[in-house]
């Protein structure tokens, strides 16, 4: 069973006012028509929890445009976190960020890197607190299993 997706730091996200059949900026696909809107959650709980609008074009097939909520979300929640909540793939969600100029480290990435691993990643996306703080981790890793 897979595990849980991280849940949305800054939500929530509301979908923009775009329309189909109008024009839009999108931040990776330049000036597109909105083709539609996605459909959201089904009854079986797939898909993204939002109704997102979408381009389609030579060579590709539905893309979310990268507008509104959605850019806000790219460049504060975790990759994962994004990518479950829009439905795509963490690939596609990487691409966005590139177009974005967002970095590997998010407020959100750095929350899961807390959460899961017990490791604080500064802005840099380096560990912090250095020698010191590791075998200050160390130690209380090692009291937590009962060795010393």
């Amino acid at each position: 069973m897979r595990d849980a997706p991280p849940a949305l730091i800054a939500g929530p996200y509301r979908t923009p006012p775009l329309r189909p059949g109008r024009p839009a900026h999108c931040a990776r696909l330049g000036s597109v028509v909105v083709a539609g809107l996605t459909d959201g959650p089904t009854a079986t709980g797939r898909g993204a929890p939002l109704s997102w609008p979408y381009a389609e074009g030579v060579g590709r097939k539905r893309s979310l445009l990268l507008v509104g909520d959605l850019v806000r979300a790219v460049r504060t929640e975790s990759e994962r976190a994004v990518a479950a909540a829009w439905g795509v793939s963490r690939a596609t969600v990487g691409r966005w960020r590139r177009a974005l100029g967002v970095g590997r480290m998010t407020e959100g990435t750095r929350r899961l890197w807390v959460e899961l691993v017990g490791v604080r990643i500064g802005p840099e996306g380096r560990r912090e607190g250095g020698r010191r703080a590791a075998r200050a981790r160390r130690a209380r890793r090692g009291a937590q299993h009962g060795s010393a």
